[in-house]
């Protein structure tokens, strides 16, 4: 049966270990009684079954009962070991508990003794079995909490350090004896208090808590950002445990920050008003929210045979005080603006395309503008540029790109409006523009001129078009007005 219990009784009367086995079997069918005759007898089928306890007589030959617990608690410290002897004195009683022995008792006469050995024979082994589970439960336990990747605190009700994991410590930086019986409020600065006591609360009510992300201060005062994952271990009602995983993510939080300054970053770009203004925005985001001092925009001129610097931040002016005028086949960002794709150099030096084979830079990110330019990054560090850097300055290169492209469709519809009018003005001709989208209509004045009104004399709107309309043209004016909404024609002539 799954709850069997061994019982190895080791008397060397044959008689009364049959006795004791029979009535012990019929007091509990749990119990399977396995006799030995003496200590080394014992000693021998304890290795080689698995037991769960031991009775002994105390007088037998060879070693005593005493002698025999002994050598028992050599291989096992906890394993059940009931004295049921008949020599009973209080010198045997103490030795026996100095020995390490679980239970004491004395044989009498009658059956009774029978079930008070199986009584404490029960009681004995679910102690033993419930603290095994309690120890393996706790080495489980222990194990985790030593081998997690993650930083685990244990903390008891009051949210005092119990213990730390070495993950832990390398995180917060500060060693366990320092941490245990700190409380939680002292791992984090003045600004997150409000959030510990709040996460605090709500998992003593057990009303949440379970995730929550916090700055903390380590133990060399730097300040960090860990993500916290809690867990209360409860027991009748009553919290017996608090434990936390928590794992830096630092760098998480600056990535995700930087990614939404680089949207705000996109706003503005698409408000600037020159291609100036473009670059100079640009430059100040590389150097300020991208933590990359050195940094360039080279533009295309008119031509576009040449790049030349647009803006260039303080850092980089301070290292390369004149900024060249990059021509085909001269250099390497050359090469990039013309093949249009992106190149990261971890020591440019070594590289025979450089420009200037005496500059301080060591490594480069070169990203090209569409056919607007080049964006520069640099450093005097070799291998300089991590996935996270080059991610985000590829991003900001495409929307630096799309503003760029919107100032030359705005310059191109300015250059067409222009040529537009004068068109017009050369041409003396009056128009009426019908926004159809919103129904708006506005003349200009040599329109109303031509048709004998001032400006102020005709309403803006299509139904002042359409009563000027001669009746014997209204017919035709429609028609090619549809045709005009069709693409079938641009241009119609009609008699007002």
């Amino acid at each position: 049966m799954a709850d069997a219990v061994r019982v190895l009784h080791v008397e060397d009367d044959p008689e009364f270990a049959s006795m004791t086995a029979a009535f012990l079997s019929r007091t509990d069918d749990r119990f399977d009684v396995i006799s030995a005759t003496s200590a080394s007898e014992g000693l021998t089928r304890l290795s080689e079954e698995p037991i769960d306890c031991v009775v002994s007589d105390f007088d037998m030959p060879g070693q005593d009962g005493i002698e025999f617990l002994e050598s028992v608690r050599a291989v096992d410290e906890d394993l059940p070991f009931i004295l049921f002897t008949g020599k009973g004195s209080e010198e045997v009683a103490s030795e026996a508990i100095s020995a390490g022995v679980t239970d004491y008792l004395q044989k009498q006469q009658g059956t009774d003794q029978y079930t008070i050995l199986a009584n404490r024979i029960a009681n004995a082994v679910e102690q033993y079995r419930s603290q095994r589970a309690l120890d393996a439960s706790r080495k489980r336990l222990s194990l985790f909490i030593d081998k997690s990747p993650l930083g685990v605190i244990e903390w008891d009700e009051s949210f005092e350090v119990v213990q730390v994991n070495e993950k832990g410590e390398e995180i917060l930086r500060r060693g366990e004896a320092d941490l245990v019986g700190k409380e939680f409020e002292t791992l984090v600065p003045d600004s997150a208090l409000d959030a510990v006591e709040e996460t605090i609360t709500a998992l003593q009510e057990a009303s949440g808590g379970y995730y929550t992300v916090l700055d903390i201060e380590t133990g060399d005062g730097e300040q960090i950002v860990c993500e916290w994952h809690n867990r209360t271990i409860r027991e009748d009602g009553e919290t017996v445990a608090i434990f936390s995983q928590f794992r830096e993510i630092t760098e998480r939080r600056q990535r995700q920050q930087r990614i939404e300054a680089l949207h705000d970053t996109t706003r503005k770009l698409m408000h600037a008003e020159s291609r100036e203004a473009v670059a100079e925005l640009v430059v100040e985001t590389a150097r300020d929210l991208l933590g990359l001092p050195l940094s360039a925009v080279f533009l295309a001129d008119e031509s576009a045979d040449a790049l030349r610097p647009t803006a260039v931040t303080d850092q980089a002016q301070a290292i390369i005080d004149e900024h060249p005028t990059f021509r085909e086949g001269d250099s390497l960002v050359w090469e990039v603006f013309e093949s249009g794709e992106l190149r990261v150099f971890d020591d440019v030096s070594t590289n025979p395309g450089r420009y200037n084979p005496d500059t301080d830079i060591s490594s480069e990110i070169l990203i090209p503008l569409g056919d607007h330019g080049v964006l520069i990054a640099a450093s005097t560090d070799a291998d300089a540029f991590e996935d996270a850097s080059i991610s985000l300055m590829r991003t900001l290169a495409a929307n630096t790109e799309e503003a760029l492209s919107r100032l030359d469709r705005q310059q191109e519809l300015r250059t067409l409006t222009e040529r537009h009018e004068l068109a017009l003005e050369g041409a003396e001709l009056g128009v009426w523009d019908w926004n159809v989208k919103t129904d708006e209509v506005t003349f200009d004045e040599r329109w109303a001129d031509m048709l004998g009104y001032s400006l102020d004399e005709l309403e803006p709107s299509a139904d002042t078009w359409d009563e000027l309309i001669h009746p014997e043209d209204r017919e035709r004016t429609y028609e090619a007005l549809n045709a005009h909404f069709d693409g079938e024609t641009a241009v119609s002539y009609t008699h007002l």
